[in-house]
């Protein structure tokens, strides 16, 4: 009995390991083709319709990156060591101030302190803070702003000023391919926050921003500075 259970565990490591790598080589082999469409759609002279298939293309690139990332994270545990939150938190920021610009949304930075360490991968830490920002980009009101703001022990905070989700959908949103009545995005991006901080044995918890929004709050461990 014990050899045959032995088995059938091994069985399903190989199913696994199968899946993922094969979720993997998927994901990897569209990103080529996507971007020579991408490329293609330029010559289009409907400028209408060259912004509606731009932006379908845009959506199914995004769709293939964040596979990408789940299923690096599946199966590969990333290296776990003492990292700076804030430095992370603040580079993942600065990489967005240009979409933000674009989309006329401010978007701004606020630390406790100059540096908070926490317990976990760096990588995958900046993995979760993008897609906040990203879906915070994607539902903030034009004029408004969006705050990433790290606090210590281990604690980062995403505010955005956009429709909010309701209280009875947030535990829903975290699992994959669900998206809120409004969204038009690929529903990945929380399931691969929510992802992350399982691997970090840490938490993601989503709050109503005071005067309307969303707030995402993820906390990490916390080690001494």
């Amino acid at each position: 009995m014990v050899a045959a259970f032995n088995r059938a565990l091994e069985r399903i490591d190989v199913a696994s390991a199968t899946q993922r790598r094969f979720l993997s080589n998927a994901a990897h082999e569209l990103r080529t083709p996507l971007t020579r469409v991408r490329t293609g759609l330029e010559r289009v002279e409907d400028p209408q319709l060259r912004r509606v298939l731009v932006a379908d293309i845009q959506s199914l690139s995004s769709t293939v990156t964040m596979l990408l990332q789940i299923a690096r994270l599946s199966s590969n545990s990333p290296e776990m060591r003492r990292f700076d939150l804030v430095a992370t938190v603040r580079a993942v920021t600065a990489e967005h101030v240009p979409a933000a610009l674009a989309a006329g949304v401010d978007i701004a930075f606020s630390s406790e302190g100059d540096a908070v360490f926490v317990t976990g991968s760096d990588t995958a830490a900046g993995m979760a803070v993008g897609n906040l920002v990203r879906n915070a980009l994607q539902h903030a009101r034009a004029d408004r702003s969006i705050l990433v703001d790290v606090r210590a022990p281990g604690t980062v905070r995403v505010i955005d000023h956009g429709g909010g989700v309701e209280v009875r959908d947030r535990a829903e949103m975290l699992r994959p391919f669900v998206r809120g009545e409004a969204s038009d995005g690929t529903g990945l991006g929380l399931a691969l926050v929510a992802q992350v901080m399982a691997l970090h044995g840490g938490r993601v918890a989503m709050e109503e921003t005071p005067g309307g929004g969303l707030t995402v709050v993820l906390t990490f461990r916390g080690t001494d500075a």
